[in-house]
């Protein structure tokens, strides 16, 4: 296989530990007792597998990640990655350093718990490289908070969004909408009271639980209910409005940022570009230059214990699928439709040979039809940003 070799490159890090598991979570994370000696031993083997990964040649017998590669985007996810602490994130960047070229301009970020962090451990993050930092607020209300798992009070939201606003320049918070059960004048109050904290980065997504997160099986025992789709629907329309009055510029769906400061390593996966990807479950993603196939997805073994095992037995610690064009054009087209500038047609034709509008005419015919896409260009209209799901589903 021969790698279309893309720099700059983006670099994606999973830590898969949290002290609690969301009730609504089902990403690759598991609840531990705070234990510094695990996380170390989890560090030890990330470090391992970049190791292993910078050594790997392609059949031409080209590194895959040649030496000094730049790295644009390094996010650091979870899980719960600010557990790890200060000296954790240094030693995965040093470690970085020698394989890859990192300058000032790279981006990069850190998801946080409000539990998790104090203004103290905040500057130690900043000082060991972070500069961008993602907050996980989720909700001001603390009937939510703990309805849903969040380990965190409001006040506590509340703390860590000062101390984010004193010590990074560059930072988000997440908030959801549609809990069930939350009333539009709740949502109204935590959206208007975080936006008082004038953070450069907003994001706000609406509730959902896929099949494999905890609060799944209790709506299958009847014993909880999921939100109705109105509320959200108008929950949605309502923070669009109540945005566009400030000074943050909608680029995507759910996100919401000043000019500058939107999420770049975000922004690589929208707009179909390759990434590396470390860690338990850490999905990544290449383009290839050659063959039947566009590209390959690469993913490491979920289990922590599996994964490290393999890494100290010198053993491959992922699976690879190689992703066929068609795929690859779907895939393309459903993440272009999450940005606000719609679909780039001259990219679509750049990376697959063909043109956008011979590809898909009866699909791009129906999303005219029911007035979801813009008639010119290829961009979701307000209504169509309702049903993106719906939407994004017609080209698979």
């Amino acid at each position: 296989m021969q790698v279309m070799h893309l720099q700059p490159l983006s670099l994606y890090i999973h830590f898969p530990y949290c002290l609690y598991k969301c009730q609504y979570c089902d990403f690759n994370s598991y609840a531990v007792k705070n234990d510094p000696t695990l996380y170390s031993e989890y560090v030890d083997g990330l470090i391992k597998e970049l190791s292993f990964r910078c050594s790997l040649f392609d059949q031409t017998g080209q590194f895959f990640f040649p030496k000094k590669t730049k790295l644009k985007t390094i996010f650091f996810g979870g899980g719960t990655p600010s557990l790890m602490g200060a000296a954790q994130v240094e030693r995965i960047l040093n470690a970085l350093s020698g394989y890859f070229e990192m300058s000032f301009q790279t981006e990069i970020s850190l998801e946080a718990n409000p539990k998790t962090i104090d203004k103290k451990n905040l500057n130690e993050f900043k000082m060991a490289g972070i500069n961008r930092l993602s907050l996980g607020i989720q909700s001001l209300h603390d009937k939510y908070l703990g309805a849903f798992g969040r380990i965190h009070t409001a006040e506590e939201a509340r703390q860590a969004l000062g101390w984010a606003a004193e010590t990074f320049s560059n930072w988000n918070a997440d908030l959801m909408f549609g809990f069930p059960g939350q009333s539009m004048e709740e949502w109204k109050a935590d959206l208007n009271e975080l936006l008082d904290y004038q953070s450069p980065h907003l994001s706000c997504y609406s509730f959902t639980v896929e099949e494999g997160a905890p609060y799944a099986k209790l709506v299958h025992e009847k014993k909880a209910a999921m939100p109705h789709e109105e509320d959200q629907a108008r929950m949605f329309k309502t923070t669009q409005l109540r945005i566009l009055k400030t000074n943050l510029a909608k680029y995507e769906i759910s996100n919401f940022a000043h000019p500058g400061f939107e999420c770049r390593h975000n922004l690589a996966y929208w707009n179909y570009e390759p990434y590396l990807a470390l860690g338990a479950g850490a999905c990544g993603f290449f383009h290839q230059l050659r063959g039947a196939n566009f590209g390959y997805r690469t993913t490491n073994f979920k289990s922590p214990q599996v994964y490290l095992k393999a890494l100290a037995s010198g053993d491959i610690c992922f699976d690879t699928e190689f992703i066929s064009q068609k795929t690859a054009m779907a895939e393309f087209m459903m993440m272009a439709l999450r940005l606000s500038n719609g679909v780039n047609a001259e990219n679509f034709e750049k990376f697959f040979g063909k043109s956008l509008s011979e590809q898909y005419p009866q699909i791009l015919s129906r999303l005219r039809e029911k007035q979801w896409m813009e008639k010119d260009g290829y961009r979701l209209t307000s209504e169509g940003l309702i049903f993106s799901n719906q939407a994004m589903a017609m080209f698979f």
